[in-house]
Parts: structure tokens; C-alpha cells; sequence
């Protein structure tokens, strides 16, 4: 999802100024997305200069975002739309081990070995989240949804990533793993 379609979602739910956005968008992606709030400030400009969103002043002088006909039209397409997304597979560490896998490569199992340990810290964090607390009410179920989605998605990215480690162990042998850290370890 991007960014833009999520501060058209939550502009449907309610008019806010800026910094209300970046709250309530926050509160629904969750700690992997990291959101950053000039990003969304950003994004309510340009969906303002796009038409999608329109603002108005409030007493105290801020600017109180509103979504428009055509900004929700938006949300109702990107909401049909549900094509898979193609950046799996533009993936750097997937273009690496397609050109990296014939020849002894230390450098392509330490990419491995990153995104072993990135995977690893990211499941820790969602596994967090899942039993930790979440908003209340009617989005509950929505993001236990959407972080269930996000660690399935990284465990299967984790087995692929041990699984080329391995295999490239096995085809390399174990002098090119010296000095690696190959151990799936916690965070």
C-alpha cells in the first residue's frame, strides 16, 4: 500500500490537520512502516494539488485536511484493485543470488546473513505487536489482520533465505561461510 492511499483511507474517515493524519495513519500501519510525518504532510499537498483533498482553516489558523468526491473515488479503485505486487520479485537480494550463485560468493551469503537477521528482528517485532496491545474497538480485528499478514509474509521470506544459505553451503562448501555468522540467532 502506499503511502497516499493510506492518507486518503484515513481523510475518509475524517477530516484532521496534519499531524492528526500522521497519528491516525501511524496507529494503523504500525511499527514496521515507520512513518515519517513530513511524508505525509507531503502526501496531504499533493492530494490537495491533485484534487483528492481540499483544506480549510480552523479557529486556531491550522489547516484541517477534508477528502474530496474524487479522493474517494481513489480509495473505492485502489480498494478494487488487487493485483499482485511485482516488487517481490525486483527484490535486490533476489537479483544478487540469480548472479551471484555459480561462483564462491562471501558477499552474496553476508547479504543472506543481513536479511536472515533483519527478518528475524522484524518477526520479533510483529510477534510483539500480535500480543501486545492494540487499538480498541473495530480496527482490533483489522490489524491483528494486517500484522498477521506482514509475518507470514517474513517467515516465508526467512525459510527462503536459510533455504539459499544452506544450498549455497552446500554446493560452495564451508570455507566461503568463514567468518559469517550463520546462526539465525534472536534480535
Amino acid at each position: 500500500m502506499a503511502l497516499r492511499q493510506a492518507v486518503l483511507a484515513e481523510l475518509g474517515r475524517g477530516p484532521g490537520i496534519a499531524y492528526q493524519v500522521f497519528q491516525r495513519v501511524g496507529r494503523h500501519l504500525g511499527e514496521p512502516w515507520q512513518l515519517i510525518e513530513g511524508a505525509v504532510r507531503l502526501q496531504l499537498n499533493k492530494c490537495v494539488a491533485e484534487g483528492l483533498a481540499e483544506t480549510r482553516t480552523d479557529g486556531d489558523g491550522k489547516r484541517v485536511y477534508t477528502i474530496t468526491a474524487r479522493g474517494r473515488a481513489e480509495v473505492r479503485a485502489w480498494a478494487a484493485d488487487v493485483e499482485a505486487p511485482l516488487e517481490p520479485y525486483r527484490d535486490d537480494l533476489l537479483l544478487k543470488s540469480a548472479y551471484l550463485w555459480e561462483e564462491p560468493e562471501p558477499a552474496l551469503l553476508a547479504a543472506l546473513e543481513g536479511r536472515r537477521h533483519d527478518l528475524a528482528r522484524l518477526l520479533h517485532v510483529l510477534t510483539r505487536r500480535l500480543v501486545g496491545d492494540l487499538p480498541d474497538g473495530e480496527d482490533e480485528e483489522l490489524w491483528r489482520l494486517g500484522i498477521e499478514r506482514m509475518r507470514r509474509v517474513s517467515e516465508a521470506e526467512l525459510e527462503w533465505v536459510e533455504a539459499c544459505h544452506d544450498r549455497l553451503v552446500a554446493l560452495w562448501g564451508d570455507h566461503v561461510t568463514a567468518g559469517l555468522d550463520t546462526g539465525t540467532g534472536s534480535p
